[in-house]
């Protein structure tokens, strides 16, 4: 069969060449035609090889033809297993907090009226259609059609203008009341609520992510039990309902010590736009880091995250895919300009501020922390915040500026064998004598004068038996000036030429009075605070960095 097709196709192959020439004739001249098509006779082996060679061409052009008009799209279906290290706390909208299996959780089984998109955009998620108006002080919002709670409820008005309420309600003590203050929400239909703010203020979309939670489920339910009802296992499968692509599925806790091991959520088949290709997510939760990559090396889970990206070395390309995301989150120093009484104000002072600011290289803490796996921000105001504006001012590293900073400040060295920059403050006098005070005079510089003769340090029973304090200069004071001026007389009478007290309070009198009773104390203060922060160790490896940083300009 094989002889024959090949025969059938050398036969058609030829009989095509063999009708060329009288089409051609007109263009070639009959010694060229006759030389064109004078195919020599191949063997039997050279026309197998001829074959075979069309037939791989042939094959070529039908694989590219596959590729090109080929689209890989996955499938319905499957398992994913991710490992988490902590456990889950407040599985709750209204009590989120830095902890990411918390977020993770309720990004998975809760939904908003806004979302951020793949690009970090604030786009409509439950929200069909948005209206801002009266110059961004309203926001009219629809909600979609047809969307339900998990547990068939339908979602409606009732349930967004609750959520805000339970927010603004100082008794359920939210973490989210803060970006709520000051904005009123009316139901204007099952589908259309209003909101209302007292000033525009263009990043309010982002506040419209905040997840919706469910009325019927949480109405009659006291405020201290709230941020627990989503944390214990017998309440999970009656409170846990949501709206978003996945729903609870299974909790595994360990009976003797309460130790969540594993938390699984199935998708939800009634949700409101397309449906998540996975069926169900598995998180399993270890206490540390080792347990955790050892999971992964024994294949019990599929995923996990590494906020060390020195972990990523430890994994083989040939066996891990790597995913990179950016987390909108950053890292800051915050100085603080209002401590308590008894801690130094030298974070007060600008020039300090700035000097902290220029000696910080960023670029080094990046590399050595996260091996250069993040960006330099400049401002506590992500970069991807809508309406972002970037700050007029950028502090780039700059040791030389910093100490210049300092010097001009009076924060200097001194020899004192400490490598600590001091600062020499003059605290000017509570109290100083400017008038000159002579007998029959009255008031509080008179009071002040009888308090320092009666000073055992200045003058005491020797100079003013008495001791009175009256406010009025009379024979008594003015012979307790008298001795006084010739006890101290090398500093008072010595340059007029006098050798007996006068009993008046002059100019040198004054100085030596505000010497010894007022006198002008100084202050060393030293270029020292304290850096505080959490218990993590990418944190404290950040924190070591400030320091050797802050040390080197001789803070």
């Amino acid at each position: 069969m094989f002889k024959k097709l090949e025969q059938d196709l050398l036969k058609n192959f030829f009989g095509f060449f063999q009708r060329l020439p009288g089409k051609c004739k007109k263009i070639f001249p009959p010694e060229k035609k006759k030389q064109f098509f004078n195919i020599p006779k191949l063997s039997k082996k050279a026309r197998s090889l001829t074959l075979l060679a069309l037939l791989i061409f042939l094959g070529i052009l039908a694989l590219n033809f596959y590729f090109k008009k080929t689209e890989v799209q996955p499938s319905f279906g499957g398992t994913l297993r991710e490992g988490v290290i902590g456990q889950p706390r407040f599985i709750n909208p209204l009590y989120l907090s830095d902890n990411d299996v918390d977020r993770d959780l309720v990004e998975l089984l809760f939904r908003g009226l806004m979302k951020y998109n793949e690009n970090g955009e604030v786009v409509k998620d439950m929200a069909d259609d948005l209206e801002i108006k009266e110059e961004g002080q309203v926001y009219e919002i629809k909600l979609k059609e047809n969307i339900s709670w998990h547990d068939g409820e339908p979602l409606t008005a009732e349930d967004v203008v609750f959520t805000i309420n339970l927010l603004q309600n100082p008794e359920y003590k939210s973490s989210q009341a803060i970006k709520w203050s000051g904005v009123s929400i009316e139901k204007l239909s099952d589908r259309i609520v209003q909101f209302r703010l007292k000033k525009a203020y263009s990043g309010f979309l982002e506040t419209l992510t905040e997840k919706i939670i469910p009325k019927h489920i949480f109405k009659d339910m006291p405020p201290k039990n709230l941020p627990w009802a989503l944390s214990s296992e017998e309440h999970l499968e009656e409170y846990l309902v949501g709206s978003g692509p996945f729903q609870f599925k299974q909790l595994v806790q360990d009976n003797k010590s309460g130790y969540i091991e594993s938390l699984t959520l199935v998708r939800n088949q009634n949700y409101f736009v397309k449906k998540p290709l996975i069926s169900q997510i598995s998180f399993h939760f270890f206490t540390n880091k080792e347990d955790l990559l050892k999971s992964a090396f024994q294949g019990r889970i599929d995923g996990l995250l590494i906020s060390d990206p020195s972990d990523l070395e430890t994994f083989s390309e040939e066996t891990f895919n790597s995913f990179e995301l950016s987390l909108p989150r950053y890292f800051a120093v915050f100085f603080n300009q209002n401590p308590p009484e008894d801690k130094p104000k030298l974070l007060i002072s600008k020039e300090v501020r700035e000097a902290l600011n220029y000696a910080v290289d960023k670029e080094e803490i990046l590399e050595k922390t996260v091996l250069g796996k993040g960006k330099i921000v400049d401002s506590p105001i992500l970069p991807d915040f809508y309406g972002f504006e970037p700050p007029s001012k950028i502090y780039q590293f700059d040791k030389e500026k910093a100490e210049k900073i300092l010097e001009e400040a009076g924060f200097k060295y001194i020899d004192d064998g400490s490598e600590v920059r001091k600062k020499i403050i003059s605290q000017k006098p509570t109290f100083s004598f400017t008038k000159t005070l002579q007998y029959g005079s009255k008031g509080d510089e008179v009071t002040q004068l009888q308090k320092c003769l009666a000073d055992p340090a200045v003058g005491g029973p020797e100079i003013y038996p008495s001791g009175k304090i009256t406010g009025y200069f009379g024979n008594e004071t003015k012979q307790a000036v008298i001795l006084f001026q010739e006890r101290y007389k090398d500093d008072i009478l010595a340059s007029s030429g006098l050798e007996k007290g006068t009993g008046q309070v002059k100019s040198k009198t004054r100085e030596k009075l505000n010497q010894l009773c007022f006198p002008q104390k100084e202050e060393v203060l030293p270029l020292q605070f304290s850096l505080v922060t959490v218990n993590k160790p990418l944190m404290i490896e950040i924190s070591q960095l400030l320091q050797k940083s802050w040390k080197e300009i001789g803070a």
